[in-house]
């Protein structure tokens, strides 16, 4: 099954499996050929990873994909955002 297809947890697990390529570029390539509203929960998820280095590459791909989907539609940018913020706030667990 193609990645642009996939969803939920099996999205998860691609990400999670292309952030440990070895060419980092080419793994981001692929992220960013999932529509930006799917990508962006499972690499939210990834933030939270066990693995530095796959954290580290969930932010920078997390960022090229909100950044992308701000051009295309600044309300769904928006709303990621939000939900980042929440996640720093002190009542969101």
């Amino acid at each position: 099954m193609e990645i642009a297809n996939q969803r939920g947890r099996a999205l998860k697990k691609c990400f999670e499996q292309m952030l440990k390529w070895e060419v980092f570029p080419a793994a981001l390539s692929e992220i960013r050929r999932v529509p930006p509203r799917r990508a962006v929960s499972p690499l939210i998820s990834l933030l939270y990873h066990h693995d530095p280095s796959i954290r580290w590459r969930a932010v920078t791909a997390l960022g090229a994909v909100v950044s992308h989907q701000a051009i295309c539609d600044m309300a769904s940018a928006r709303t990621a955002m939000r939900r980042l913020m929440w996640n720093l706030n002190d009542e969101s667990g």
